[in-house]
């Protein structure tokens, strides 16, 4: 139904009897899903003829009538033609679909002035971009704000100056949260599956002191079976993280693609590790990050062109320091659910190496860019990037094997620690 055009009688409306403005735009509300909102701007007239300007907002668009009562008023911004004033707040929104940005965002700054006469001032935020701007209604003010955000696109060459701005995960807890450690060395009751994990002792050690220095509680789990590594992590989704801003656990063990191995030999698939942390299981830790660190081997492959241990089965190069952690075997997929970070030392079906002397490369490279990049404000995505870089460029002297990292993750914002007031921990080194 047009609000303009002349209103069809009702069945049951009694001859003669036409809606009013106010009823016919009422009932168009109902069918839309946008009741409409009336303002007065002005009142003024003399005391036996006073005189009323009103707005009437109805989703995005905006009119204003003058009349005497004030009912008339409200009538007449009814019946009025909406302004020829383009929609700025619409045109803003169009621009910010086109361009692939995130919707612009405003609210109301302060109101002020006399109840006949307020002012609203309302800011305008897309991307790193913000805008204030004042109106006589909140709706003006918004397009008020939308005209002056329209105006510094058109002034930016190219809109080359905005950048996409992501929020950061809170971490203003009381802790920081649990950093929880599995570090598996002894492996005697493997049945002479996997070797002994010589140099893990360091990585334990350097993640320690740098986890301990971002302000997390660190606990250590030595040794542990297939069966006691799931029970572990199980009993620390019971615990109340209410007071925790995330979780960080590592596993220091042999494995192949998405498994790790107790020092029993049997599996623990790294799903069921991730799944008792989920937000759909542990409430306490909804919607915050939840950080996996595995220096495992993912398969038996080795990539060429590394003193240097592997974490996984027995494919140690003749002589070698470095050594890896893999078992030959078929993987399975590892399922990730919001808010997951999962950095696995190398790549799926290959493995990843630890210097029996040194710890291993991982594990190692990613506790000093945490210890020299956290106090320059870098986010932990960023962080791994450097890690990346910097095992990529590592050779194994002996046999010239290499290794990649891999973080994948479901985060939604950005992990960024904040600056610890004690000073970054050294590191151990070997002997």
């Amino acid at each position: 139904m047009s609000i303009s055009g002349e209103p069809n009688r009702g069945k049951h409306e009694r001859p003669g009897h036409i809606k009013t403005p106010i009823q016919i735009l009422h009932e168009y509300a109902i069918k839309s899903g946008n009741l409409p909102v009336y303002t007065m701007e002005v009142a003024g007239g003399e005391a036996h003829q006073p005189s009323f300007i009103f707005n009437v907002n109805i989703a995005d668009v905006c009119c204003s009538g003058h009349g005497c009562p004030a009912v008339k008023a409200e009538s007449n911004g009814v019946a009025a033609e909406p302004s020829d004033h383009p929609n700025s707040v619409g045109i803003l929104q169009e621009l910010a679909v086109q361009r692939g940005w995130r919707l612009p965002e405003y609210a109301v700054q302060m109101e002020s002035g006399p109840a006949h006469r307020r002012e609203f001032t309302v800011t305008c935020r897309m991307e790193s971009l913000s805008e204030t701007a004042m109106g006589n209604s909140k709706m003006a003010g918004k397009k008020a704000a939308a005209e002056k955000m329209i105006a510094k696109l058109q002034s930016l060459s190219g809109c080359g100056e905005i950048t996409w701005v992501l929020e950061a995960y809170p971490m203003i807890g009381p802790q920081r949260g649990v950093c929880w450690i599995v570090n598996n060395f002894d492996f005697s009751r493997s049945r002479g599956r996997h070797r002994n994990r010589e140099g893990t002792h360091i990585d334990k050690e350097s993640l320690s002191r740098v986890f301990k220095w971002l302000g997390f509680q660190v606990e250590v789990l030595l040794d542990a079976t297939s069966a006691q590594i799931l029970s572990s992590v199980q009993d620390l989704a019971k615990r109340d993280h209410s007071g925790h801003d995330c979780v960080v656990c590592v596993v220091l063990s042999h494995g192949k693609e998405g498994i790790v191995y107790g020092v029993d030999g049997e599996a623990a698939p790294l799903a069921e590790l991730q799944a008792p942390l989920s937000g759909l299981r542990c409430h306490f830790l909804r919607g915050k990050p939840k950080l996996f660190f595995i220096q495992a081997c993912q398969g038996i492959q080795e990539q060429q062109t590394v003193f240097i241990e592997a974490d996984g089965a027995d494919t140690d190069a003749p002589g070698g320091i470095v050594c890896s952690d893999a078992t030959a075997s078929p993987g399975v997929s590892v399922p990730c659910g919001a808010d997951f970070l999962t950095a696995m030392a190398t790549v799926p079906s290959c493995v990843s190496l630890r210097d029996k002397r040194q710890g291993s490369w991982f594990i190692q490279s990613l506790c000093r860019n945490l210890v020299q990049m956290v106090p320059r404000g870098h986010d932990l995505v960023s962080i791994l990037t450097l890690v990346n870089a910097d095992v990529s460029q590592m050779v194994d002297p002996a046999s010239s094997r290499r290794q990649m990292p891999q973080p994948a993750f479901s985060l939604r914002k950005q992990v960024v620690f904040p600056v610890p007031e004690a000073p970054p921990p050294s590191l151990p080194t070997g002997p």
